[in-house]
C-alpha cells in the first residue's frame, strides 16, 4: 500500500470543483500504474482538526522512540578512540611521552566532554568487575589512564 498526502489550504470554488480535482488525481494515478495491475483508490477529505491530529500523532510516535543509552564500555571505547586520534598510537611512545601526551590532551579538552568518561575511568581498579574496561584500555594501549587520572584529578579537578 502506498499513501499520497496532499494538503490543500483554502476553499474550493464549489463542491463540483472539489470533485473535478479529486477525479483529476485519480486519473493521474491510473496513468502511473503498472500495466496489468489495478489501483484501488480511497479518498478521504480531512478537516483542519483531523489533519492536525494525524500530524501530531506522527510527531509523538517519532519522539517516543527510545534512543539507546550507551554503556560504560561504549563510552570508554569512544573516549579511547578520541585520545588515539588526537595523540597518535600509544604503542609508538614510551611511558613518559605517553603520559605527557595524555596530560596535554586532557588539559586541552573541553571539561564537559571528558567528565563522563573520566568519571568511569577513575573508578577502574584491578578488581574482576572492571576487567572488561581494562581490556578496552589495553586494546588502545591506554592501560595507564586510570592511574594517571587518579594522580592528576586532585590538581586538575576533571571529575
Amino acid at each position: 500500500m502506498k499513501a499520497v498526502i496532499i494538503t490543500f489550504n483554502g476553499e474550493y470554488k464549489s463542491p463540483a470543483s472539489e470533485e473535478a480535482f479529486v477525479n483529476h488525481i485519480v486519473e493521474s494515478l491510473d496513468l502511473a500504474r503498472k500495466e496489468g495491475t489495478n489501483i484501488q483508490v480511497k479518498i478521504q477529505t480531512l478537516d483542519d482538526k483531523e489533519t492536525a491530529a494525524l500530524l501530531l500523532q506522527k510527531v509523538m510516535e517519532s519522539v517516543s522512540e527510545p534512543t539507546p543509552t550507551p554503556t560504560k564500555a561504549d563510552i570508554i571505547r569512544k573516549f579511547c578512540k578520541t585520545i588515539v586520534q588526537k595523540i597518535g598510537s600509544p604503542a609508538l611512545m614510551d611511558r613518559n611521552i605517553l603520559n605527557q601526551e595524555i596530560i596535554k590532551f586532557l588539559v586541552n579538552s573541553n571539561k564537559d566532554e571528558v567528565k563522563l568518561p573520566l568519571s568511569i575511568i577513575i573508578e577502574i581498579t584491578s578488581e574482576a568487575k572492571y576487567l572488561a574496561y581494562v581490556r578496552i584500555l589495553n586494546e588502545y594501549g591506554l592501560k595507564v589512564l586510570p592511574t594517571l587520572v587518579k594522580d592528576l584529578n586532585p590538581v586538575f579537578k576533571f571529575v
